[in-house]
């Protein structure tokens, strides 16, 4: 159910900041309530009216993907690799984002 409050919470983000909100890459602003960030990241190629932007939610420690009107997660670790939402993902850092390496049976590194 919490996971259903923060879709819609983005969902309402997405529409109020979308409306004035960030096309332009690399622009950041947050709602009125300062808890969503959104971050422009153009235009999809070949589609010049679709704008492309991201939403990171704090307090659920969420991000989302707005693509024209089509609003998805995202994996937070990915949405790092963005210098400008580095800053806002306060939750995430290198370790807790690096690969996760899990040993294999009769795999590298195995004793017999």
């Amino acid at each position: 159910m919490r996971h259903l409050a923060s879709v819609s919470l983005v969902l309402a983000a997405a529409l109020l900041i979308g409306c004035v909100g960030p096309s332009t890459p690399g622009v950041v602003s947050t709602g009125s309530s300062g808890e969503i960030v959104a971050i422009g990241a153009g235009k999809a190629p070949d589609m010049a009216y679709v704008d492309i932007v991201y939403f990171i939610d704090p307090q659920t420690q969420t991000c989302y993907v707005r693509f024209g009107l089509d609003v998805t997660g995202l994996d937070c670790c990915a949405l790092r690799k963005v210098d400008v939402a580095r800053a806002s993902i306060t939750w995430e850092n290198d370790a807790t984002c690096a690969p996760q390496v899990s040993a294999t049976p009769g795999g590298p590194g195995a004793t017999p």
